[in-house]
């Protein structure tokens, strides 16, 4: 029995005795650390700042076994639980609310528009929901001469795979061979991000699982009866290309990445002539070229990697087309080369970087290029880029809100004259459109709505922007609200779209890291609190990308602090225009998010009344100081190296949250909510468990609402949102009766 197992039963009876937090022991624990910075060599030790030396007495977390884990999270629910027992009819209530909410398609069944179907080697392939709204992949053959044939064949039924895996599944892809005789799909079961590959027999009647390759990233079919795919390695990093024989039942491996910083992928070009082979660190890429036809044994190296120089790669014809950033551009341009002599000394300009605009994603079809770029105001456009040197055409997207999500559906079908894209806002759970490729013209062909709700009538987003504290610059903020004035045209700039001074409760997001642009995108959870009068704020700050590279640049490592105080700006700047109050805020961040948002609650606990943190990143020094955890190497470009760099130590021990926590004003701290996967393999559990220990701690002699609550699945995966709204309006004041 562990050393853990008798404290934590002993604090299992507490916790209904006393109904105090769980309390955590602690162990004092040194970890020693020699590192040089030129010919200066600093010991450091783990937590609680003292100069250049601190301890960490729960340190030991990381190592608990799986069952103390269970059991300190079960005894942190059970608390969680008692202190919210005065909602619970609330969290029914909201949880009826939830299951009565129907987002509705307008098709199904066999009315899937065909404009939505794949068609690939003498079949139309498609995706249609079923009676309770689970996916089914379907396929139909084509009978040319008789255009009315319909005899449908169901290749993955997602009900069952939902049955089967115990209630939580994440399908990656689903590809068909060359021949039409096999299909495969990679599957998530737990929330890892673990994926296994599973291998159907099409000419099955119930399309037969007939093989399982385990530990996948992802894959790609390589010639007749084989599948090439990568192998995750033990510290969860895609580090191997293999190639496997059905028939032979045997791998190989094709090509193995020794560099811990790097990242492999592959993808096989749309026309089907080449694989790529993608090297791909935080800051740089690699790509080799093998011919679909070929032995695999000589991958064609493009252009070997170098610092900032990223590059990615399609075929048509005889050339290659490639997006890159290629001579210092602030984003990425188009360039192309001859498929013979793909080297970078052969590319030639195709379409340059425009100052202002990015280019987000490149999808070569055979006779038009579309590129999918968003303009300086944060709109999403599609530029279609013929190549018989016929004039460029931009294509606004209908109801596309500043940094809105678009993004391209499967567009297989290299020959084809259309391009099918998907969008998302705040306000629309999902539209599809076909964007026809010889006069441009946009066709709007599934739209989903939820019923008896007329979210776009009631509600209404605007943008603004605050001055960063520091140095001016603008942080835009996106607010969605009640719409009181019904205004027509939500990106006016005069009057009629001024926020009304109102103080309504407020939930601020928050990401600002790795070039990701934040997104606001369709949530329940929000369309719940909008109903009940909240405004929802996305805060744009630097390390995101929605300007580029440079808003990137300015939000990462050594000026990682930008972020945070574009974040502390954004949330005076709310209370200085009247429409809410600082103890009204409630912060919430995801993952590096919640670095973010942990990091300003730290240096200013007044301007929130409530944090919510969702797998957040809280460890930041522990983790980067510890290459043998997942990911670490493969982050230093966002983060810095303690281990090299004394300025990146200095750096991270200044803003880490857990680090900081001890520096904390307790009287004003906010209450608190941490939410943590049941199998992350990306921010650990006790990133949370420490934070809270430490705050507790810290807040000991202030009785304040510090929580945890555990998630099913993992990383990405959504949580109990009925707990969260609970804990929001019980933090903040708010009536939980409705």
């Amino acid at each position: 029995m562990s050393s853990f197992f008798k404290p934590l039963s002993r604090l299992h009876r507490q916790i209904f005795r006393t109904k105090k937090p769980p309390k955590l022991r602690k162990i004092p624990h040194t970890l020693s650390h020699h590192g040089k910075y030129g010919d200066q060599v600093t010991r450091y030790e783990n937590c609680h700042v003292t100069g250049t030396t601190w301890h960490d007495d729960f340190k030991y977390l990381e190592t608990m076994s799986q069952e103390d884990i269970t059991r300190y999270l079960e005894s942190e629910e059970r608390y969680t639980d008692w202190v919210l027992r005065d909602t619970r009819k609330f969290q029914n209530s909201l949880l009826e609310e939830f299951r009565s909410i129907q987002v509705e398609q307008n098709h199904r069944s066999q009315t899937v528009p065909k404009v939505l179907w794949s068609r690939f080697q003498g079949y139309d392939y498609y995706s249609k929901l079923d009676k309770d709204g689970f996916p089914l992949d379907c396929r139909t053959k084509v009978m040319e001469d008789d255009p009315t044939y319909f005899q449908e064949e169901i290749l993955v039924d997602h009900r069952e795979l939902y049955q089967n895996h115990g209630g939580y599944v994440d399908m990656g892809s689903l590809k068909i061979s060359g021949d039409n005789k096999y299909a495969f799909y990679t599957l998530d079961a737990s929330g890892s991000e673990r994926y296994d590959l599973y291998v159907l027999d099409l000419e099955s009647k119930n399309k037969d699982v007939v093989k399982v390759l385990q530990n996948v990233y992802n894959g790609e079919w390589g010639p007749t009866g084989t599948i090439l795919y990568t192998r995750l390695n033990e510290a969860h990093r895609p580090s191997q290309v293999l190639q496997h024989s059905l028939n032979l039942n045997q791998d190989s491996v094709l090509f193995e990445e020794i560099e811990d910083d790097y990242f492999l992928d592959i993808a096989k070009t749309k026309d089907g002539k080449f694989i790529t082979i993608n090297s791909n660190s935080k800051c740089c890429s690699e790509v080799r070229l093998l011919p679909i036809d070929g032995s695999f044994q000589d991958p064609i190296l493009v252009h070997p990697r170098g610092d900032n120089f990223k590059y990615f790669l399609e075929h048509r014809g005889e050339e290659v087309i490639i997006l890159t950033n290629k001579d210092g551009a602030n984003g990425f341009k188009v360039m192309r080369a001859t498929d013979v002599a793909p080297q970078s000394t052969n590319w030639s300009p195709f379409i340059d970087h425009t100052f202002g605009v990015q280019i987000c994603d490149v999808e070569v079809f055979e006779k038009c290029m579309v590129m999918h770029q968003r303009n300086q105001y944060g709109h999403n456009e599609l530029r279609c880029v013929p190549y018989s040197g016929d004039k460029d055409h931009v294509c606004s997207i209908p109801q596309s809100p500043p940094f809105g999500f678009l993004q391209g559906c499967s567009n297989s079908n290299f020959f084809t004259n259309r391009y099918v894209f998907s969008t998302r806002s705040i306000l629309n759970p999902g539209s599809i459109y076909a964007l026809n490729l010889a006069n441009f013209s946009i066709m709007n062909v599934l739209q989903e709505t939820i019923k008896t709700e007329k979210i776009n009538d009631e509600y209404i987003t605007r943008q603004l922007a605050f001055p960063s504290q520091n140095d001016m610059t603008p942080v835009p903020v996106t607010i969605t609200s009640k719409n009181t004035r019904k205004v027509e045209n939500i990106n006016k700039n005069d009057d009629e779209t001024k926020l009304e001074t109102t103080e309504s409760a407020c939930l601020v997001i928050v990401y600002g890291a790795y070039g990701e642009v934040l997104v606001p995108d369709f949530d329940l959870m929000h369309l719940k609190l909008l109903e009940r009068g909240w405004m929802i704020v996305h805060a744009h700050v630097r390390g995101g990308g929605e300007f580029g590279q440079h808003w990137h640049d300015q939000g990462k490592n050594s000026l990682k602090d930008n972020s945070i105080i574009d974040l502390e700006s954004c949330l005076r700047g709310l209370v200085n225009i009247g429409v809410t109050k600082y103890e009204k805020i409630a912060l919430k961040g995801h993952s590096a998010g919640g670095f973010v948002a942990a990091a300003v609650c730290n240096r200013n606990p007044e301007l929130m009344g409530a944090l919510l943190l969702d797998a957040a990143f809280l460890d930041v020094l522990g983790t980067m100081l510890n290459p043998n955890l997942p990911l670490t190497v493969h982050e230093r470009p966002e983060w810095g190296d303690p281990l090299s760099s004394k300025s990146a130590l200095t750096n991270i021990m200044s803003l880490c949250p857990l680090r900081n926590v001890s520096c904390i004003d307790t009287a004003n701290y906010p209450a608190v909510l941490v939410i943590v996967a049941e199998s992350d393999e990306r921010v650990a559990w006790w990133h949370a468990a420490k934070y809270l220990a430490a705050l507790r701690t810290s807040c000991d002699k202030i009785e304040k609402m510090n929580l945890l609550t555990v998630k099913k699945g993992g990383h990405a995966s959504g949580s109990n949102a009925s707990v969260e709204i609970a804990f929001l309006c019980k933090a903040l004041g708010i009536s939980h009766s409705s």
